[in-house]
């Protein structure tokens, strides 16, 4: 198990960083679909080197290992079908995957001939939170066809990522829950906790909708959340198995964009909120929907098929859509649920995968692809699926606007079933995908990939010169990539041969950086004195930074040198002097113009006048 927060992207990132230890891990768990399924996991990478993983599944007594090559791009493991969690007596089927690939995006699935789905892995060291992570349940609303089997149910699974985790659970509806030996009947709204450990896993069901259930931990977890069949017309007989990883709290964003659904007349969207008076401004067509809503709160809107949408928050918000059943939508193919990226999330290439070897055949698979609208260079993306690398130059586009300003384009693409590569290449694009698919009762979807690269801060130079009458000297702090959201720097002073508040204002000093920027400067104030003195130096250190997602770089200290512009005049305080020679010594006086900071020694040199002979131990102070 590894617990140090590497820096690993889901997808390729303009900036992919790694702590050079090379490894990922993924901790992943699947609840019961309607009935017995095929559960795979497909690896799929785009490295030139071969690319190792493992998986575990210590619960079951399974371990499986084995090396993707270089001349091939994905993997397709099949899992033992009892891995699935039916019961809340089910608690060891925690499924560990670890590969030495940085770049590696991972995709479960749940797949019956009627009722399928996928989903997208997030790996463990983005999980990590800084205080407490916590995740909220998302789900549909009760199905009335066979309301009274267990193949119907809201379902949520919590997968164990540490030991000893301290688990909060407040649930929305009345649940049964099992741990360890004991099983605990749950009250909604009242917070209940538990201990759960490595790889355990616990499952929550109901058949009424538990989305906005809240799961706290103090250590990570891996959520997914879902339905075990679900519908999203009361009364439709055609169900279909949903499914997502539920990010924690701190990865959500602000900014999303949705395009509709290819074949579908109906989609659905739901807002999860994790803050109180949380503004929500829903523009679809150009027309703006309103929300004033606290944690936990939830949107549920429901559009037609040629609304392009995007939705802006003033707090952290989570965003799915849903496609619709036969019931509603008279076309074939099931329910889907999919995870909506943020723009934050955004980036300008994705190597993704459609479903695999499904049992149901004749899918037609789609990607839905959003570029912000600074980044429209349809000559510039590029689709690889089946073999065929197209531009999307010719491809229909659809702007999708807010107060009438173009902020982002979409389009819809069919695929082929397998590996699909998307590639903007102008290196800084910002984009995202969406990959589903719909056959005969089966739908399916997942995101293509989250950028979740870490968001660098370096201060610019490692030092820095400044004269002391210029009052302040001003230094940069620079991003390996823009952030979506505002956040602090917090830095601190260190005298070195300066000194604080004598020298210059420093200690302790916060910097607001803006969203959207790749620099921002900021100031130190010095102080100007009439003392003469050396030049000297003080240190500027990055101490800490404020968001989840931004991290320090390299450079996270620099020096700054005080050049002295003061001056002192050395002179005698007499012209002429004069001594009798009885008095053995002459006293002369000097006087500096300025008040120096060190002692100064004088050297003097003495001439002969008219007298001669030799001066013994000439004094200098």
């Amino acid at each position: 198990m590894f617990n140090d927060p590497l820096e690993v992207p889901l997808i390729i990132c303009k900036d992919s960083f790694s702590n050079g230890s090379g490894v990922a891990d993924f901790y992943l768990g699947y609840y019961a679909n309607y009935d017995t399924t095929n559960i795979s996991v497909t690896l799929t990478v785009s490295e030139s080197q071969p690319v190792f993983y493992s998986i575990e599944i210590p619960g079951l007594g399974y371990s499986d290992k084995g090396v993707i090559a270089s001349n091939d791009n994905n993997v397709v493991i099949n899992l033992p079908n009892n891995v699935m969690v039916s019961s809340i007596d089910d608690q060891n089927k925690g499924v560990y995957i670890m590969t030495n690939s940085s770049t590696m995006t991972v995709f479960g699935q749940n797949d019956r001939f009627d009722s399928s789905d996928t989903f997208l892995a997030l790996p463990a060291s983005y999980l990590q939170c800084s205080e407490e992570c916590v995740y909220y349940g998302i789900s549909v609303a009760r199905s009335v066809t066979e309301r009274d089997s267990d193949r119907h149910q809201s379902s949520i699974l919590i997968v164990g990522i540490e030991n000893s985790t301290v688990m909060n659970l407040t649930v929305t509806q009345s649940v049964k829950v099992r741990v360890s030996d004991t099983t605990y009947d749950l009250t909604p709204g009242t917070q209940h906790t538990f201990v759960i450990n490595w790889l355990q896993t616990i499952l929550i069901r109901s058949f009424e909708d538990l989305t906005g259930t809240k799961i706290a931990t103090d250590k990570p977890a891996s959520v997914f959340s879902g339905h075990q069949c679900a519908i999203m017309k009361q009364g439709d007989g055609s169900c279909d198995h949903i499914v997502e990883q539920i990010p924690p709290t701190t990865l959500w964003s602000k900014v999303f964009y949705i395009a509709p659904l290819a074949t579908r007349k109906l989609f659905t969207i739901k807002v999860l909120t994790t803050n109180t008076s949380t503004i929500i401004d829903i523009y679809c067509n150009n027309s703006k929907t309103s929300y004033s809503l606290n944690a936990g709160g939830i949107v549920l809107k429901k559009y037609i098929h040629q609304e392009y949408c995007s939705i802006h928050s003033n707090k952290k918000i989570f965003v799915a859509q849903f496609s619709h059943g036969p019931g509603d939508d008279s076309t074939r193919g099931d329910v889907m649920m999919t995870m909506i990226p943020a723009v934050s999330q955004y980036t300008n290439q994705f190597s993704t995968s459609t479903i695999r070897n499904p049992h149901r055949s004749r899918y037609n698979h789609y990607v839905n692809i959003i570029v912000l609208a600074q980044y429209y260079q349809p000559d510039m993306i590029y689709l690889i699926s089946g073999g065929v690398n197209k531009s999307l130059d010719t491809q229909g586009w659809v702007p999708v606007k807010v107060n009438n300003v173009t902020e982002a384009y979409a389009t819809k693409v069919t695929v082929s079933e397998g590996v699909v590569e998307v590639i903007h290449t102008n290196a800084s694009a910002l984009m995202t995908t969406i990959v589903y698919g719909f056959t005969t009762e089966v739908g399916y979807g997942h995101p293509g990939g989250l950028c979740l690269c870490k968001v660098m801060v370096n201060i610019e130079q490692s030092s820095y010169e400044t004269r002391e009458n210029n009052s302040v000297v001003t230094l940069t702090l620079t991003l390996s990539q823009v952030s979506f959201e505002s956040f602090e720097v917090v830095l601190t002073t260190m005298d070195i041969t300066a000194t604080d508040v004598e020298d210059y204002n420093g200690t302790r000093i916060t910097v607001v950086v803006p969203a959207g920027v790749l620099t921002k400067l900021f100031t130190i104030d010095i102080i100007d004195n009439d003392v003469v003195e050396c030049d000297e130096v003080f240190s500027v250190t990055i101490e800490s930074v404020t968001t989840c997602g931004v991290t320090t770089g390299d450079v996270i200290s620099g020096n700054v040198t005080i050049m002295d512009d003061d001056e002192a005049v050395l002179s005698l305080n007499q012209t002429e002097y004069s001594v009798s020679e009885d008095d053995g010594q002459l006293l002369v006086g000097v006087t500096l113009s300025r008040v120096t900071s060190q002692d100064v020694t004088v050297l003097v040199t003495i001439t002969d006048g008219t007298t001669t002979g030799n001066i013994v131990n000439p004094m200098t102070t």
